[in-house]
């Protein structure tokens, strides 16, 4: 299981449902069978899983399939014929004559697509159908784009290059926090760079510095709790000597000079687990390194474990709030709602500014890399909907777990509120992450009247008797926010699943009482 395949079958496992009475605009063509005929020419139409009653301009025989067209949908449902098709090949045919009525070209891909509106009997107008065959052209993902074609559909989105491009985007094998990288590395070689590209490759390098510096935090403190009485004499020595040679010397309270050993000290962790040789440290690392003896190197291993063992709830909690409002995802709630105050402070802003101001004709490698991104960001969104009184929401963000990094993927569904929130009285998360030793890891929180049901899907043989002595933690954590534990399970990944059953991850038509999580 893999986290881009969980966004994937975001696009692909969801089934076109049309609520309450089936209508349909005028000018849209679909393929429907004709189930009975009655006087007048009237006909009941059955359109994938619904019958709808209309008027024909011409006789049909009960029980054929055909491709319509409608004319008039006010007072009554009037279709005209354009093509028709009983069998394989007739159906073939059937496909030749409509992209000929539509002057579209009479090539694979284009009877690919008017094949899947059959078998899917998704009605499209004559330009939607135009500008589906565009897609088709653009990609070399058929699949993936009939699919991103029939959600566009499904969604009522409209039918264009931008929301087409963002959701095939969310289904790309890079990850978020790999286009990010890909950017920052495209940015810092660029030999002129526009003023929009400076603020990204700021907020880029700052949001690294923050991470390393919250290392060297955490190393500056154990240093300086392992001088203290309580330590063995030997280990104190080497901790003073390591502060020496950081220029901090006993009482010394000069701030600029405990920021610079901070970065060091976190820049140097990063460096040593990465496994970079020495020769290839940055220069303002080399002579520090190069002064460290044997002893001490081993107390900073020593100490970088600790630290990555006493990374804890909080500290996550606090990384993923950095990490939200850094990349700016949902930036355009936050003008709407008049809080803009950090909003040029986040990623997506800025790459939209990027993006606008950057010609796209130019050879710019970092602005191809700005549009994939923010292509992905946006396609994040257009996933996140709401469906009658439930709302979904899915988004991913880039989070590093000690020294590892890799991304968040959660998704929140549940009834909205009077405010328009989900109701944290009954609603369901799941979380999509990839874990340094764990590796892929779902885990779904279900919440009935603030009774909380957790479900722990890993391959990992040993994990449930490693994590159950940590749910008496969680059980006491969840009841101070208010809520009960009902249960965690602890469940192995499905492998064997036919695909013509499978539902996938996510549905679109899902209560917030649903689950159906299959891997």
């Amino acid at each position: 299981m893999d986290i881009q395949t969980v966004l994937r079958n975001m696009l692909s496992h969801h089934e076109t449902k049309i609520s309450g009475q089936l209508s349909f605009k005028p000018g849209q063509i679909f393929y429907g069978t004709v189930q009975k005929l009655f006087p007048n020419q009237h006909a009941e139409i059955q359109v994938g899983a619904h019958k709808m009653m209309a008027k024909l301009e011409v006789p049909l025989v009960s029980g054929n399939g055909y491709w319509l067209q409608v004319t008039s949908g006010e007072v009554e449902t009037r279709l005209k014929l354009l093509t028709s098709g009983t069998d394989s090949v007739l159906k073939d045919n059937g496909t030749q004559v409509l992209l000929k009525q539509l002057s579209l070209p009479d090539d694979k891909k284009n009877q690919v697509l008017a094949r899947f509106l059959m078998n899917e009997q998704i009605p499209l107008s004559k330009e939607e159908m135009r500008r589906a065959s565009q897609f088709l052209k653009q990609t070399g993902d058929i699949d993936g784009a009939l699919n991103t074609i029939k959600l566009m559909k499904e969604k009522q989105m409209p039918m264009n290059e931008e929301v087409f491009r963002s959701l095939m985007t969310v289904g790309k094998e890079s990850s978020t926090n790999q286009l990010i990288q890909s950017l920052q590395t495209a940015l810092t070689s660029e030999s002129e760079i526009s003023s929009s590209g400076k603020e990204i490759l700021t907020l880029l390098n700052s949001w690294q510095k923050e991470s390393l510096t919250q290392r060297g935090h955490q190393l500056f403190r154990e240093i300086l709790q392992a001088t203290g009485e309580q330590s063995a004499p030997a280990q104190k020595m080497i901790m003073q000597s390591l502060l020496q040679k950081l220029n901090i010397s006993s009482g010394s309270i000069d701030q600029r000079i405990i920021e610079l050993a901070i970065q060091k000290l976190g820049l140097y962790a990063k460096f040593m687990q990465s496994g970079t040789e020495v020769v290839h440290f940055p220069n303002e690392l080399q002579s520090f390194v190069q002064s460290l003896s044997v002893a001490e190197k081993e107390a900073i291993q020593q100490l970088v474990a600790t630290a990555e063992k006493q990374y804890k709830g909080e500290a996550a909690l606090q990384q993923l709030k950095q990490s939200l409002q850094r990349t700016g995802l949902f930036y355009e709630g936050e003008i709407f709602q008049e809080r803009s105050r950090d909003i040029l402070e986040s990623l997506k802003p800025l790459l939209v500014k990027y993006v606008q101001e950057t010609s796209s004709t130019a050879v710019n490698g970092s602005r191809d890399n700005a549009e994939q991104l923010l292509m992905r960001f946006n396609g994040q969104q257009l996933l996140s909907f709401e469906n009658g009184p439930v709302q979904q929401i899915l988004y991913e963000i880039p989070i590093q777990l000690g020294k590892y990094q890799t991304e968040l993927t959660m998704q929140w569904e549940g009834k909205r509120t009077s405010d328009g929130q989900i109701d944290p009285d009954f609603c369901r998360i799941i979380f999509y992450l990839e874990l340094e030793h764990l590796k892929e890891t779902v885990v779904e929180m279900q919440v009935q009247n603030r009774v909380v049901t957790v479900n722990i899907i890993n391959e990992s043989p040993g994990i449930k008797s490693i994590a159950e002595s940590l749910v008496p933690t969680l059980k006491t954590g969840l009841e101070q926010m208010k809520y009960q534990l009902s249960a965690v399970h602890f469940k192995q990944p499905e492998t064997n699943i036919k695909q013509p059953t499978k539902k996938g991850y996510y549905q679109s038509q899902h209560s917030y009482t649903g689950v159906d999580i299959r891997i």
